[in-house]
């Protein structure tokens, strides 16, 4: 299974005992050839703090509430902080249409990319979004988000309530905030922002649990060995 949560269900509905979990994995030489290779911000990024949200734009994210989280954080102007939205999505045109209704000048919408200017963006930006839609069921997901974030090195702020929440707790590697919670996300932002040491060492703490869990080779080995 792909979490814990999704392996517990398993278990429990059908009484296997039988059941290991082998999550997403850290692109973590993906992102280190990324860092090497270097990436160019055009001219409206440089010098923000940029937050980036890079993933599907599908109902169950309910990703159209990223331009509630950009206009709470318009209203700390000073902190110069922009949403960056990579990637395509049935929300796509509400998300839209929300940003351009609500003036949100901090909110690029960018379109797909390809996972190599994608790890590009993260390099540069101070924290990653993952959101979802509120159902209950979605605390057992496994969004690559988290596993980019994790191999870039970058804070991960997101709003699930189940494992994700317990691991970015324990590994003091990103902020959970309650479901839904669109106003709570942008001042998780807005404390990253304004906490350079606290970036740093969440941001390292992030790096380091890629490299030791979720790194695509290890977890490779994991699925060979259950499988033998």
């Amino acid at each position: 299974a792909l979490s814990p949560g999704m392996a517990e269900w398993i278990r429990r509905r059908y009484g296997f005992s039988n059941v290991e979990v082998v999550t997403n994995a850290s692109d973590c030489e993906l992102a280190e050839a990324a860092a090497r290779n270097g990436f160019e911000l055009p001219d409206w990024a440089r010098g923000k703090k940029l937050v980036l949200y890079a993933g599907s734009l599908g109902r169950m994210y309910g990703t159209y509430r990223l331009a509630d989280v950009a206009a709470n954080l318009l209203e700390h102007a000073d902190q110069n902080v922009a949403v960056v939205v990579i990637g395509t999505g049935i929300d796509q045109d509400r998300l839209l249409s929300e940003a351009q209704g609500k003036r949100l000048n901090n909110l690029h919408i960018l379109g797909q990319r390809s996972r190599e200017e994608i790890f590009g963006w993260l390099r540069h930006s101070i924290c990653a979004l993952s959101i979802f839609s509120g159902e209950p069921v979605l605390d057992t997901s496994s969004p690559n988000k988290l596993f980019d974030a994790l191999a870039a090195g970058v804070p991960l702020v997101q709003d699930t309530q189940g494992w994700m929440k317990e691991l970015l707790e324990q590994e003091q590697c990103g902020i959970t905030v309650p479901r839904g919670d669109t106003r709570a996300m942008a001042e998780a932002v807005l404390r990253l922002a304004r906490d350079e040491a606290l970036r740093r060492r969440m941001g390292d703490n992030a790096r380091r649990l890629g490299r030791e869990r979720f790194e695509r080779g290890l977890l490779a080995a994991k699925m060979r060995e259950i499988l033998h």
